[in-house]
């Protein structure tokens, strides 16, 4: 029961990098936009493009 519970919460829970990568592929924010968002969330100290545009690579497999 208990890995049928975590199984639903994985499907409808996303993470930071996973939302803010939704939001930047649907054309909804820039990468600067979504560079501010990891800074204010805490997920970098500085607005980091470079960083943004990584983590973006790794979840969408491709060259952004």
């Amino acid at each position: 029961m208990a890995n049928k519970m975590n199984d639903v919460f994985k499907k409808i829970s996303k993470t930071v990098d996973e939302s803010l990568f939704e939001s930047y592929k649907n054309g909804k924010i820039t990468i600067r936009q979504a560079a501010e968002k990891f800074c204010s969330a805490g997920w970098t100290n500085f607005v980091d493009e470079d960083y943004t545009i990584k983590t973006f690579e790794r979840l969408s497999g491709e060259t952004i």
